[in-house]
Parts: C-alpha cells; sequence; structure tokens
C-alpha cells in the first residue's frame, strides 16, 4: 500500500503540471518563430527606394527646364533687340528660379550641398540671366554667350547627375527583389518551422497521455472509464476486509450481453461508449454503498456490503437494474438498450478469498448467461461441480473430435393430419472414452463454441445427417426433409452457403430436402455476414426454420426479413397452467406463421393432453417424447417403415 500510495503521489504531481509544460513550451516555440518570421518581414520596408524615385523625378523635371534655356538661348541672335525677347529670357529666368527653389527643399539632391558643381552652375546661369534681363535690349552678346555657355554645362551636369539617380534607384530595386526573395524564404521557413515544432509538441503531448495511462494502470485506474481497474479493486477490496473483517459482502460480476456482436457492427468507438455508459450506470447503482471495478474487457465487478436483512434488497436492486438495462444515445437518433448479465458470490460464506470469490462469481455469471443472458444468478456449490466438468469437458473436446467420439440421434416430427413422420431432427450426442458416459449437448456446445470447435462439429453434424437423410427422403413413404440445428457462430462464418452445397452435392441430396434451424438470437447480430450467408441458403433451395420461437427477442421485422418456412414454438408455452392465455398465445403464432406462408411445429408434446390441445389450436406439426423419443438411425428407418403407411395411427412412446 506504501508503494501504491507513492505512484499516486507520482501521478498527482504530474498530472496537473504536463498540460502547462506543454502550453509554455507551445507558446515559446510559436513566439520566437513569429518574431523570426516579423524580423524578415522588415526589410520589405525600405524609405530610400521611394526617395530615389522623387529625385529623379525632380531631376528630369530640371533637366528639361535646363534644356528649355539652353534651346532658347541657342535660338536667340545678338542682333536681336526686341523686347518680346528679353521678355522670354525673363520668364525662363523665373521658372528656372522656381526649378531651384523645389531641388533646394530637397535633403538630398545637387543643390543640398552648396559647393556641388551644379549648385554653383546654377547659381552662375541664373545670375548671368538676370544680367541680361537687367540690361535690357539690345542684347550684351557677351552676357548671351557666357549664359548659353553656363547652360551648355548645367545641361551637362544636370543629365550626369539625373542617369546617375535613375541607376541608383535601379540598383536599389533590384536590391529590394532579391532581398523580398530572402525574405519570403524567411518566412516559409518560419511556417515550416513552426509546423515542425507544432508536430513536436503534439507528438510529445501523445506520448505524456500515454505515460499518464501507464501511470494510471500502475496506480489502479482504468483509463477508459476512471473505475478502479483489476489492481486498484485487489488494493481496495484487500484494504477493507482488513478493516472490516467482521462484514459480509457481495461480490457481483457484470457482463455486457453480446458486446463483440456490438463492437463488430457499430465499431470499437460505440464500444467504448458503451461501456463507459455501463460503468456510469453501475456506479449510479453501486458506487455509493460499495465499490465498482473494471474486472477487463466488457466485464465489470461490484462489491456491496450485505444488510441485516441477508440478499433481499440485492435481489431487488438486481431485478430493477437488468430489467431496465441502462440505453445509450446513438448519433443517429434512438437509443440502443444495453443489456446486463450478472454473477453473484457471497463471502465469506461461498469463498475464503477475494480471488475465490470472484472466480465463484464468474461461474455463477456463466450459468446466467446459459439460461438465457439478461438475467443474474447466484452462486451455490453445484456451480464448482459443474465448472469443474467444464474444464474437463475443455481439455477432452478436441481429442473427441479427432477419435469420432460423437454421434447422431434423431427425433421425429410429425404431421396430426396424416400421423405420418414428414421430417427428423438431428441431435448430436458425445460419448466419452474417458468417462464411458454420454454427454448431452447442453454441457459441451457452449465450450465448443468457445473453443471455436463448433465448426468442426457442424460439418460432422452436416456430412452425417445428409448421407443419412439422401436414403431416407427417396424410400417410398419416406421423410419430407431433415432437419438440422447449427451454431449461431457457424450461421456467421464465410462461404457457409458454398460448405453445405458441396456437402449436399456429396451425398446427392436435394437441397429442398434440407432444413436448417436458427434461433432468435443470431437475428439481432444484423451483420453482413449473416445476410449474406442467409441469403446464400435461400438461394440454393434450402429451408430455413426459426427455433424456439416465442423466448427471446420475437420480433415481427425479423420474420419479414429471414422468411423462414418453419416456426418452432417453445415447449414452455405448453406449460402455460392458463388454457386460455396458452390457446391465444399458440393460435396467435399460428396466424403470423400462416401469414407469412410458413408452418408451425410445436416443440415439447408429452402428455396426451398436449397432443389434443395441438390439434384443437390448428398446428400442423408435433415433435415431442409423447410420439418418439430421440433415436438412431436404424430405429428411425424401422419406424419410418412401420408409420408411413395408408391409415397408420401415430406411434406412443411405452
Amino acid at each position: 500500500m506504501v508503494k501504491m500510495a507513492s505512484g499516486a503521489t507520482s501521478l498527482r504531481r504530474f498530472l496537473p503540471r504536463s498540460p502547462h509544460v506543454f502550453g509554455v513550451a507551445f507558446l515559446i516555440a510559436g513566439s520566437l518563430t513569429a518574431i523570426f518570421a516579423i524580423r524578415s518581414l522588415e526589410h520589405l520596408k525600405p524609405p530610400e527606394t521611394d526617395y530615389g524615385q522623387h529625385l529623379g523625378r525632380h531631376m528630369r523635371y530640371t533637366f528639361a527646364e535646363v534644356a528649355a534655356i539652353d534651346s532658347m538661348l541657342g535660338a536667340l541672335e545678338v542682333s536681336e533687340n526686341k523686347q518680346n525677347a528679353l521678355d522670354l529670357i525673363q520668364k525662363t529666368a523665373d521658372r528656372f528660379y522656381v526649378r531651384l527653389e523645389n531641388l533646394s527643399g530637397l535633403k538630398t539632391g545637387p543643390l543640398s550641398n552648396p559647393a556641388g558643381p551644379i549648385n554653383l552652375t546654377a547659381n552662375a546661369l541664373m545670375e548671368q540671366l538676370d544680367k541680361i534681363v537687367v540690361a535690357g535690349v539690345p542684347l550684351n552678346p557677351g552676357a548671351l554667350n557666357e549664359a548659353k555657355t553656363l547652360s551648355h554645362s548645367l545641361l551637362q551636369e544636370t543629365g550626369d547627375f539625373t542617369r546617375q539617380v535613375e541607376l541608383d534607384v535601379d540598383r536599389m530595386l533590384r536590391h529590394r527583389r532579391k532581398l523580398a526573395s530572402a525574405v519570403s524564404f524567411e518566412v516559409a521557413f518560419s511556417i515550416f518551422l513552426l509546423l515542425i515544432l507544432a508536430m513536436l509538441t503534439f507528438g510529445l503531448f501523445l506520448y505524456n497521455r500515454r505515460i499518464v495511462r501507464k501511470l494510471q494502470i500502475s496506480n489502479g485506474q482504468d483509463s477508459l472509464t476512471d473505475l478502479s481497474n483489476r489492481r486498484g479493486f485487489t488494493d481496495w477490496i484487500g484494504q477493507k476486509v482488513l478493516d472490516e473483517p467482521d462484514t459480509q459482502f457481495a461480490f457481483l460480476l457484470f457482463d455486457v450481453d453480446r458486446f463483440k456482436a456490438i463492437n463488430d457492427n457499430f465499431g470499437h468507438f460505440t464500444g467504448d461508449r458503451i461501456l463507459k455508459h455501463t460503468a456510469a450506470h453501475l456506479r449510479l447503482f453501486f458506487g455509493v454503498e460499495g465499490h465498482v471495478a473494471r474486472w477487463g474487457g466488457d466485464e465489470f465487478v461490484a462489491v456491496v456490503r450485505l444488510r441485516s436483512e441477508g440478499t433481499a434488497a440485492l435481489e431487488h436492486k438486481l431485478i430493477k437494474l437488468i430489467s431496465r438495462p441502462p440505453e445509450l444515445p446513438m448519433d443517429g437518433g434512438g437509443t440502443m438498450p444495453v443489456g446486463l448479465s450478472c454473477g453473484v458470490s457471497l463471502w465469506p460464506q461461498d469463498a475464503e478469498t477475494v480471488d475465490e470469490a470472484v472466480s465463484r462469481a464468474d461461474a455463477a455469471l456463466l450459468e446466467a448467461k446459459r439460461n438465457g443472458r439478461g438475467r443474474f444468478a447466484f452462486y451455490h456449490d453445484d456451480l464448482s461441480e459443474k465448472q469443474r466438468r467444464q474444464d474437463a469437458i475443455r481439455s477432452d473436446l478436441k481429442r473427441a473430435i479427432a477419435d469420432g467420439e460423437f454421434f447422431l440421434v434423431y427425433q421425429p416430427q410429425f404431421c396430426v393430419r396424416s400421423n405420418k413422420i414428414v421430417c427428423a431432427e438431428a441431435l448430436i450426442r458425445w460419448r466419452s472414452s474417458r468417462t464411458g458416459t454420454i454427454i448431452r449437448p447442453d454441457e459441451f456446445i457452449a465450450v465448443a463454441e468457445e473453443s471455436q470447435h463448433i465448426w468442426s462439429i457442424d460439418t460432422f453434424v452436416l456430412n452425417t445427417a445428409c448421407r443419412a437423410a439422401a436414403h431416407w427422403v427417396n424410400m417410398p413413404n419416406g421423410l419430407d426433409r431433415i432437419a438440422i440445428n447449427l451454431s449461431p457462430h457457424s450461421f456467421q462464418r464465410v462461404g457457409l452457403g458454398a460448405h453445405v452445397e458441396a456437402i449436399l452435392r456429396r451425398w446427392n441430396m436435394p437441397a429442398n430436402k434440407l432444413e436448417l434451424e436458427i434461433t432468435e438470437g443470431v437475428l439481432l447480430s444484423e451483420s453482413p455476414q449473416l445476410n449474406e450467408n442467409l441469403a446464400a441458403l435461400k438461394a440454393l433451395g434450402i429451408r430455413l426454420a426459426l427455433d424456439d420461437f416465442g423466448t427471446g427477442y420475437s420480433n415481427v421485422a425479423y420474420l419479414a426479413r429471414l422468411r423462414p418456412d418453419l416456426l418452432k414454438i417453445d415447449r414452455s408455452f405448453l406449460r402455460e397452467p392458463n388454457d386460455h392465455m396458452r390457446k391465444s398465445i399458440i393460435q396467435g403464432v399460428s396466424r403470423i406463421s400462416s401469414s407469412i406462408g410458413a408452418t408451425t411445429l410445436v416443440e415439447g408434446v408429452e402428455t396426451q393432453a398436449d397432443l389434443d390441445f395441438v390439434r384443437e389450436s390448428g398446428c400442423s406439426l408435433v415433435q415431442g417424447y409423447l410420439l418418439a423419443y430421440p433415436m438412431p438411425e436404424d430405429e428411425l428407418q424401422a419406424l419410418l417403415v412401420k408409420t408411413n403407411q395408408p391409415d397408420a395411427a401415430l406411434p406412443a412412446t411405452p
């Protein structure tokens, strides 16, 4: 317990910190990457490039202005003494002055340096033009020539400066394009780096979850349902027994009915939802006054204290729980009932140790499931003997199949109108060479299904029965058909139709002379493989019989889908003490059977009163110990010759 407490402390220290640690790590990684990207983006805003373009525009305007002055001066003649020539010079000088003022307002440019060549030449030209204007007409040839010389020089200097500015702008634009490409790469790399960091962080998060799950398991907690796991339960009950040595406890072992079929048909996500929903429901029922744990798979264990009145209150609670199972809301609408079976053992009456108490609750659970699921059973001493016998059967089964210890007997089915045998049901038996006793099917069939030997047994039954029936269906006054029970597992097997067809062909047996019996529970799976197999059997012409109709999940929808050729009414309806109720049920089933084109057979006819009742109810086929026990091949052969004669009466067993 000290070790477990230490593990719990470590878990508590780790769990709250881990989300914050990963969150901070991810935030730091993202911030660094964002800073790297923003720093790169700043290179996309160089102000010098825009300023160079602005200066280039001013220089082009200035060059055009100087070119206009140079052209105007070149066109003037010294002899001209008209006033309009002087006015033209004055207007040109005024425009040039304005242009020089604009250039001088720039922070950088040809006039920003007072000692620069353009600044000196421009000022000299401006002074010379002013002198010409002040001197008036006629124009002074020396002054005009000096102005021409200055304008030529300024035009050359301005052109050179303008070309240099444009070259600088082009160079800066090329540099900007190169810088933009580099920055784009840096941004893309930053995003890639961010994705890598995100994936690494997510990977660390998943790794953290696995570590937490392992810590939870080692700490005794189931990660799916948040219940105790087997280890946690063992530690809890061990301490509880030490703390309350005189307290009586009930051990309840629960199993989700048909959980594998649910998983196969609806997926593991739905299966997990069912487990969590069941865990919450059991905790609601038993968590307050006891303890609930997930034992493994779809099994749960609960422990409750027994009150002074014994098991009466517990039985009442179990009846309430199982008769009204929890319902899981489905994504597409509607709900799915979650059926539960339960085995109960009492401590210390039934067991001396906790492990023994759970084992005996498991034996009681198996007994409840053998009796039809959706119920509970208390452990009693006979179950231990039954469990030991089941273990012995499990160890002998494979050898028995190999050594040929199985054989068939046949129970006739009679028509109450013609008094003839119309069908015989093949029933398997096992004569153990180890004990020399006959082992009943209800003892070994469930074990065979668990151990995956049922397919071999069903194949043996099909081969043996079809071999014998191939003669009976062709003899004068012989059988109409042979009936065979197949395991629910075989109906789910891939290639069942082809397998049965091969056996029929081997023994030259007509397909319409074979009747396969299926139970209502098989139809609940609604698996694609089951539907495919049923369709294949129907396509071959094989008859289908719905066995023990009315004892399980009787549903008209199943009948419409299966379209059986025969409904077999379970013997339990003949034991109904209320005659009116019994007759109403059997007549109702007969009407349903007629509406889908099927016939009706009543099982368990054991007295003359049963037979008379069946006749009055309108059923046409009967089977039971009153008329014939299951018998070997040779006895059935003799009974066929004796019974299926004109005007023969129904036989009676001694």
